[in-house]
Formats: C-alpha cells, structure tokens, sequence
C-alpha cells in the first residue's frame, strides 16, 4: 500500500509539472548559521533567498546583536517545529502590569522583506523584534514570544493573518499592518499595548495587564469577542470607524473609547472603571452594561427597539 501511495504521488506531481523536490524541506539547525546553506554565505544571520518550505531541526542562538534568520523573497513557509529562537535581550514583568525591557540592539528573530511569508509552531524570545513583517500577505500562527522589545512588528505591511499568538512580557504586544487579521491571541503583561495598529478584524482576543491599552486599534476596525482586563490605560481605544461587539473590559481607567468618530458598541460590558464608554457624537451604542464605574457613558446614543440606523 505505501509503494502504491508513493507511486501516485510521484506520477500526480509528474503530471503538474512537479518534482518530488517541491515538496521537501530544507532543514535548519544552529550550525547553518555558521556553515551556511543554498544561497546564504557562512556566518550569521541566515539568510533565505529562494522560496520553499524550511523547518527548524534545534533551538537557534545566533550571535548576540545579530538577526537569526532573514527572508528576503516571497513565497517561504517557516515551521519551527516547537523549536525556539533565542537572543539576548531581557525585560521584567511589572509589578502590576506592563513590562520594562532592557535598551541597546538585539537584532530580529524573523526579518521578513518579501510578501507571502508564513511563519508556524514555536517559540522566539529576547530580541529587539521578535518577527519583522514589512510585505503583504503574511500568516503567523502557533507562535509565543517573550521578552522582545517589540513581540511583533507588521505595521507597515498589509493583510497579514495572526492566528495563535501569545505575547508576554515584551514592550509591545502585535503592532499589526493595514488590513491585517487577528484570531485566538493572548496578550500579557507588555509594556506598551496588548495589540495595536489599524485592524480591521480581530477576534477571540485576551488582553490582560498591558501598561497601555489592550487592544489600541487607531482609526477602527472590526473586534469581536474580547476579554481585556487590567490595562493601565484603557481596555480598548480607537478614533473613528469602529463596531464591537461581545467585548468585556475590567478594571481599567476607561474601558472602550472610540472618539470623535463614528462607533458601534453592541452586546458589551464595562466593570470597575473610571469612565465607562467614551463614545464621540456619532458613536451609537446597545445593549452595553456596566458596574462600580464613575461615569458609564460618556457621549454617544443609545439605540432602541425602533432605530435601525446609527451614523
């Protein structure tokens, strides 16, 4: 049975114009780092310039200051196969929220300057970025990173995927692109925002003990399902363009600020906080709750049973 399956495979990529190379994987260790590979010289960082599938075979520690891995064209999956990438950068959960990472440069764990970068199933910790995206069209799922000045840095890209993620005790959280998506994450104890960029959708979000914001969204987007709690400035903050819903905030300053623009809040709640909902005057608002909050609502108006329309 498994000659025949193998056959099949080898006559089905024969048939596409594939060889049974497009399929591999090129495996990447610590020594590569020093012996290089296929179009990436000796010595750190390693650099990937031909698309395909790679995989971590151990945990990398390039040299300190350096990038460990750098792509610099489109079309490269990266699993890391539960592996971590390490540098040397150091930060220090607060006592009660946030984090305070060390100065000087770290280098990159990930550098992507190519689109269509997939990233997968590990670990990166201590570097000045955790994983720099500036293209478009990236996924980075399955991933944890801890003590980065930056966990992740796609600002300038646009539409990537985030699926996954946990981000603990670095500066920022995710600083994500135009257009990007972000699934099933949890962000702890960073020092600036849990989550932050101009996100247009995110869901099933955690965002706990953040010195800023937990989820700080600039002009909008689309958040659904979050839990953010104890962020030293705010649970969720964004300027115009924004609809949430089934949003929970506890114990911050101001739990869902969306102002001057336009806002739907729908279905959420906001506890033990100063200001409730800073909503500005097209900020439109229904079935919201509060409790042991100084002033709940603050602007906006609330929707009845007989209002259909909001901006």
């Amino acid at each position: 049975m498994n000659i025949r399956l193998t056959a099949l495979v080898l006559a089905t990529a024969t048939a596409f114009g594939c060889s049974i190379d497009a399929f591999a994987q090129t495996v990447i260790t610590q020594s590569t780092g020093t012996s290089g590979m296929a179009g990436d010289p000796a010595g750190w960082p390693i650099t990937i310039t031909l698309s395909g599938s790679y995989k971590l075979g151990t945990n990398l520690t390039p040299t300190a200051g350096s990038d460990a891995i750098d792509i610099s064209v489109p079309g490269v999956t990266i699993d890391l196969a539960g592996f971590t990438i390490s540098g040397n950068n150091t930060c220090t959960a607060g006592s009660t929220n946030g984090a305070t990472c060390g100065g000087g440069s770290h280098g990159t764990g990930i550098a992507s300057t190519a689109a269509q970068t997939t990233i997968q199933n590990g670990n990166i910790n201590g570097f000045t970025t955790g994983i720099s995206l500036s293209q478009q069209m990236n996924s980075v799922s399955h991933i944890t990173l801890t003590k980065n000045a930056v966990a992740i840095d796609a600002s300038h890209g646009v539409g990537s995927i985030f699926e996954h993620i946990i981000a603990s005790v670095n500066g920022d959280g995710l600083v994500g692109g135009s257009s990007d998506q972000v699934f099933a994450s949890t962000f702890l104890s960073n020092g600036n925002s849990g989550l932050s960029g101009a996100l247009i959708d995110a869901r099933d979000i955690i965002s706990i003990a953040n010195s800023s914001y937990g989820i700080d969204a600039g002009n909008g987007g689309i958040i659904t399902n979050a839990n953010l709690i104890y962020n030293g400035v705010g649970g969720y903050n964004s300027t115009d363009q924004a609809i949430l819903s089934h949003v929970m905030v506890n114990g911050s300053p101001v739990g869902i600020s969306v102002s001057p623009g336009k806002a739907i809040v729908e279905d959420s709640s906001v506890n033990d906080a100063t200001t409730g909902f800073v909503l500005g005057s097209a900020g439109c608002y229904w079935q919201i709750g509060g409790l042991a909050n100084t002033t709940n609502v603050s602007g906006g108006t609330a929707l009845t049973g007989t209002s259909t329309t909001c901006f």
